[in-house]
Parts: C-alpha cells; structure tokens; sequence
C-alpha cells in the first residue's frame, strides 16, 4: 500500500510551504467541495474522495443554494443550474407556488469537482474504505493507495454511517421522456402514504420523484417494476399522473433513502460530520439542501480553530452540536407546520 502524505504536492498558491495542516474530505457533493475550497484557501493541504453518484436524477433547487456556491467561487457549479421555473405544490387542498432551479445532478456533480481542482484541492475518484484512526491521525484507503490525514471530514451524505435496516423515508425516482417539448416546471401532491414531485427539464427529458414510507411500501430488495412503483397511485397522483400517460419511461428505477436524521456524535476525535452526513431532512419543497448547507458555515471555524490549536475542543465540539441540533429541531418543526410532517 503505497502511503500519500505529500504536502508539497497539494497546496494552495496563496499559502507558504507547509504552513497548513493535511485534511481529507469524504464525499464531493455541495457540502463537501465548499468545505474543501474554504479550507485549502486557508492554506491546508486538502484532499477530497469521491464516488460517483449513481443514476442521472434531476433535482428542484432553491436559488439560495446557487448563491451559495456563488458566494464561494463555484462558477461552474452555479453554472450548470437552469432557469427560475415555476413549482406548484398542492398539499392536503392547499396550493402556493415558488421559484426553483430544475438541475441535473450529474452535471452539478462533474462541475463541483472541476471547481474543487481550480481551487488546488487534489481530487481522488473512488470509494473510501477501511477509514481508521492511527496514532498519527487518519488513514483511509481508496483503491490500491493509503491517504493520511490529520483532520477528517465525513460529508457523504445521509447514507453516510446509516444504520443496518434503518427505516425511514424510501425515494423511488423514474426518468422520462415526454412526448413532445414542455416549458421547464414543478410539480408536487401528497397523497396518503407520502407525496410526489414532477421535474419537467429541457429537451423533453423529465422526472418523477415518489416518496414513501419505509414502514409501509413493503417494497423488494433489487430492481423494482415500475407497475409495483407506481401500483395503487395512479388515482391518488391526480396532479401528476396524467402528464406521465403518454410519457416514455428510460433506464430502472432508482431508489435511494430520504429520511430526517440527526447523525451523533457530529464532532470527534480529529473529525467532523458536515451536510446531510450530519443533517438530513426530508426532501419537502425547498428544503434539505439549503439547510445542510448552513452545517457548513458552522463547522468552518470549529475546523479552522482545531487545526490551528486555537480554543478549547470540547467547548468547539458542544458548541457545533447545540447549533446543528438547533438547526434541525428548527426545520422539523418549519415542515411539520407547512406539511404536516
């Protein structure tokens, strides 16, 4: 196993040699390449794991969060967002509407780590394995090569240290093409066992996002027909399901978990949890993402004043979780007020 600990290597222009400390990042989603750009614009020597996302899932995205990346000088992320488009949502009789981002989340994806490259953060594409704590610090394995670090920091999202058989909330996504050109728009319905979303994207090519829960889809491990996904609520999607008649479905479907967790212990020895890999909420309309992001703005100067020796840790440690906790206890209780949920 060949042991990479090269700081001359991987080091921001705006920093002298050695100056900085060595950190890994595990997961090059949103949170995880902000976290790294910040953190290797500070002068430490950043490197960030990545596995790529399955599937090609188109996404509904608050324009908060394109600022966000903006903010930070993620310029082909920002980029790859289209157009405001219109989201309407009918929930329990009730209907509003709102402005949201329709992306494709493989492009966001491909642009983050372009972005995180510019930014002099080395990029490592694979799965992460075998992440133990050495008296040194960390140690995590990708491939054929050992990485070291002196921090870490966990942001692969909620599937990150998922319990085995944790139930929750179940995603079940289909991709489409429609029968002939849509403007670009959103919509959502709720019916009795979750709720729905339809992503109408350029070029013909669409979405639809059923969110069930884990306790009563009573779904099979391994492919699942689309009759067995959709089975049942043809009648119940009634804002939804006649813009899919005619639609072509493309590729399987994709399945994936989508339940409100708060993941502790946030901080440990030498690592930190960030983004939905410490804060994950239910995908309701405009939430989830933006709100995993505020994690990182918190955990920035708590890992900034760890890696420089300043501050007591356990006061750092007590000090992000109250916030974090704070946080998600606050946007339960903002989606339990407009959702019911």
């Amino acid at each position: 196993m060949l042991c990479q600990r090269r700081k001359e290597t991987w080091v921001s222009e705006n920093s002298q040699q050695d100056a900085g400390r060595i950190v890994l990042v595990l997961g090059g989603g949103p949170a995880g390449v902000i976290a790294a750009v910040r953190l290797a614009d500070l002068g430490h020597h950043v490197t960030l794991i990545n596995r790529t996302r399955p599937g090609e899932g188109l996404q509904a995205i608050p324009n908060k969060v394109r600022e966000q990346l903006r903010s930070h000088g993620l310029e082909a992320s920002a980029d790859t967002f289209g157009p405001l488009v219109e989201c309407r949502t009918v929930w329990q009789g009730a209907e509003t509407t709102e402005q949201l981002h329709v992306v494709h989340r493989r492009l966001l994806d491909q642009a983050l780590l372009y972005d995180a490259t510019r930014r002099h953060v080395h990029v490592v594409e694979g799965t992460a394995g075998g992440i133990r704590r050495t008296d040194s610090g960390w140690r995590v394995g990708v491939g054929e090569y050992d990485y070291e670090a002196d921090f870490l920091v966990e942001a692969r999202g909620r599937e990150a240290g998922a319990a085995a058989g944790e139930q929750g909330v179940i995603c079940l996504a289909m991709r489409y093409r429609m029968p002939a050109d849509y403007s670009p728009f959103v919509a959502v319905t709720c019916f009795g066992d979750g709720w729905a979303r339809f992503i109408a994207a350029e070029r013909r090519e669409a979405a639809v996002q059923v969110y069930l829960s884990g306790g009563k889809s009573d779904l099979p491990v391994g492919p699942i027909p689309r009759k067995k996904m959709f089975g049942g609520l043809a009648e119940e999607l009634t804002g939804i399901w006649p813009l899919l008649a005619e639609a072509t479905p493309r590729g399987e479907v994709e399945r994936s978990n989508a339940f409100s967790r708060l993941r502790e212990p946030l901080i440990g020895m030498d690592s930190i949890r960030i983004g939905e890999a410490a804060l994950a909420l239910e995908p309701l309309p405009g939430f989830t993402l933006e709100q995993s992001l505020e994690t990182v703005e918190m955990a920035l100067p708590v890992i900034e004043s760890w890696l420089r020796g300043a501050g007591d840790k356990q006061q750092l440690a007590e000090g992000y979780s109250d916030r974090v906790r704070a946080l998600y206890e606050t946007s339960q209780r903002a989606a339990k007020a407009r959702f019911g949920r």
